[in-house]
């Protein structure tokens, strides 16, 4: 028999190995896996992929192989058509019954009383000790998996939680350290900070994602590592927390600032929350983290560009390379990256043709007047070129009117006061 490399395989292994009967002269009718507490449970959907031949006790339900005391009965005595595997041995799994209980003769309940018979003609599949293979149990014992286990009710809790997830992890990554709550969380809910920047940008489409014990491990760590608790805090008091950095959420700023495209709907929870004072950081706070910061610096930019209209040549040039100076930070934070930050792109080509159109060329010869042009002056034509194609991006990244929709500001339909020193023939 191949080594099992999973706790699924070593489960199907172990259930299949009961189909010798005790005095060893015949097989078994049927397998009965006693589970007085449902612990092997949230494995039946991958265990009825794996071992086709498993019945369960319940309500009746044929399609699903489910069904009462009588039926399993029936089906393992053959007077009853089965889906188990040809040539396999039923294995009858038995939630929320004990071994005791089917051997308690009279004082069985009466549901169970066609299942006491197959104790005798099938096998039970029990601990060495006669006991019911718990979980726990089947992951220390030298019988079973014989890993270090932590044996704290925390640790058994995470077990249980984590079971359907555990089942396929490799055998090889379990052994050698001791297992704890821990590890079983991580199991379950690998990164708990990418599933709380998804919650925040949706939490109702998370939640409904989201199984109940994934939802309890996260509310659990989220508690733990950020002092946050999602169902009375709510989104706003995620948002605010987010923007002040402190008490872990730096970690959270961090991820969303690493590829904020996965999480669209942060940038609209973090408009609901508006900082203490525009323009200050007021208490410490970092305004970069603010979209509503960062839009009110583009309205700033904006109006600076449009006051451009009746000042001189170097007048013009130092307020553009002013609003250079002041704006270009802002082309690394989180809102140039979403597109949310236009004015600010577009400063940069136009602060260095402000400067380069600032410098007089200014020579008695030929030579004297090339040689500041072929240093840098040069870069005010390259500069020049690209704003036409940079207006127009910057036009389409805001709501057109009727009158300018789908033409660029250097049309000659265009207004004259539209993004005035952006097109080309302003710099001519």
């Amino acid at each position: 028999m191949a080594l099992a490399r999973t706790l699924l395989e070593a489960l199907i292994q172990k259930l299949r190995g009961c189909n010798v009967h005790g005095d060893a002269e015949e097989s078994p009718v049927a397998i009965l896996w006693t589970d007085p507490r449902s612990e092997w449970k949230p494995l039946l959907p991958l265990l009825r992929q794996h071992l086709p031949e498993l019945l369960c006790l319940g309500d009746y339900d044929p399609e699903h192989q489910r069904g009462p005391a009588l039926w399993l009965r029936c089906i393992a005595d053959r007077t009853l058509p089965s889906a188990e595997a040809a040539g396999q041995i039923p294995v009858i799994y038995l939630p929320g019954i004990s071994r005791q209980e089917l051997r308690a003769g009279e004082g069985c309940p009466w549901a169970l009383e066609p299942l006491i018979e197959l104790m005798f003609r099938g096998s039970l599949w029990l601990q060495r000790n006669g006991r019911d293979w718990t979980l726990a149990a089947f992951f220390s014992s030298s019988d079973a998996l014989g890993l270090d286990l932590a044996g704290d009710q925390g640790t058994k809790a995470a077990l249980s939680r984590a079971l359907a997830e555990v089942a396929s992890v490799r055998l090889d990554e379990l052994r050698g350290k001791r297992l704890e709550a821990k590890d079983f969380d991580d199991y379950l809910v690998p990164d708990s900070i990418r599933d709380l920047l998804q919650w925040m940008a949706d939490p109702p489409a998370f939640q409904q994602r989201c199984s109940q014990e994934q939802a309890a491990v996260l509310s659990s760590t989220w508690k733990k590592d950020l002092k946050f608790e999602s169902a009375k805090d709510g989104e706003l008091s995620a948002a605010e927390r987010l923007t002040k950095g402190k008490g872990g959420w730096d970690k959270v700023w961090q991820r969303f600032a690493d590829n904020p495209n996965a999480f669209p709907g942060i940038p609209e929870l973090l408009r609901r929350v508006e900082p203490d004072q525009m323009g200050l950081a007021v208490g410490g706070q970092d305004l970069s983290r603010w979209p509503s910061h960062n839009a009110a610096c583009e309205e700033q930019v904006l109006a600076g560009l449009q006051g451009l209209a009746g000042k001189s040549h170097a007048e013009a040039c130092r307020c553009v390379r002013e609003l250079e100076a002041q704006h270009s930070e802002r082309r690394s934070w989180i809102w140039a990256q979403l597109g949310l930050s236009p004015m600010a792109k577009l400063l940069e080509p136009l602060g260095l043709l402000a400067q380069r159109a600032d410098q007089p060329l200014m020579g008695s010869t030929p030579a004297e007047f090339i040689e500041p042009y072929t240093t840098d002056g040069w870069e005010a034509d390259l500069s020049k070129k690209l704003l036409p194609a940079l207006a127009c991006r910057l036009q389409q990244t805001k709501a057109p009117s009727p009158q300018t929709q789908g033409k660029c500001c250097c049309s000659p339909m265009a207004s004259a006061t539209t993004w005035p020193g952006s097109c080309r023939k302003s710099w001519r």
